[in-house]
């Protein structure tokens, strides 16, 4: 692949193993902000904002709050490989009614903002939402819609060429392999009667 962007795509993969004594640079954090605050919104709304958890206690609890990798039967991270950070990406009810299709643009730019630095993420949607709004949120208007775990990948992702399942799996070595349909299986066309 002779594309940046394209290589940018596919290496920044979900990961569920980290370096996890490894902290977030400061200007990261900046950086995973401005990520948020220029990715495009429906009616430049912008209702999402962002809540950044780096500190142990945090991101244990959070964790204990997140459900994993639904595939696998071993699919958390173990301990010493957990996130080192958490972003929680939330909607501000009081600007307006979230578009999920922000929600994915915004949650995208932060992945690829993390993989440029080489750090790594994994988007979770399943998780407590009234249990992290009781530990973390003072604020009613605002609500959790999703979290990203956030830090150095200790994993290997290796791209395959989807066959029979979806499902995703781990070798013995510890590959992550991840099955993505060929482009021709994602390509639609018109029918011949449009074309008439």
């Amino acid at each position: 692949m002779n594309n940046q962007t394209l290589q940018l795509i596919a290496t920044a993969r979900s990961r569920r193993s980290f370096v996890q004594d490894e902290t977030l640079p400061d200007d990261l954090h900046t950086e995973i902000v401005d990520a948020l605050r220029l990715s495009p919104s429906a009616g430049t709304k912008q209702t999402i904002r962002i809540m950044l958890l780096a500190e142990p206690n945090d991101c244990d609890a959070i964790f204990h709050m997140t459900r994993w990798a639904a595939y696998l039967t071993d699919g958390a991270p173990k301990p010493g490989h957990r996130p080192a950070a958490y972003a929680i990406l939330l909607n501000d009810t009081s600007r307006g009614q979230l578009s999920p299709i922000d929600l994915g643009i915004a949650a995208q730019s932060i992945n690829l903002t993390c993989c440029a630095r080489g750090f790594a993420c994994c988007m979770i949607g399943a998780f407590d939402k009234a249990q992290l709004s009781r530990r973390f949120i003072a604020n009613d208007s605002l609500t959790p819609e999703l979290v990203i775990a956030i830090g150095r990948p200790d994993e290997n992702i290796a791209i395959e060429t989807l066959t029979d399942s979806v499902k995703y799996w781990r070798t013995p070595d510890g590959t992550h392999h991840v099955p993505k349909r060929r482009r021709e299986d994602l390509i639609a066309y018109p029918s011949d009667s449009l074309l008439a």
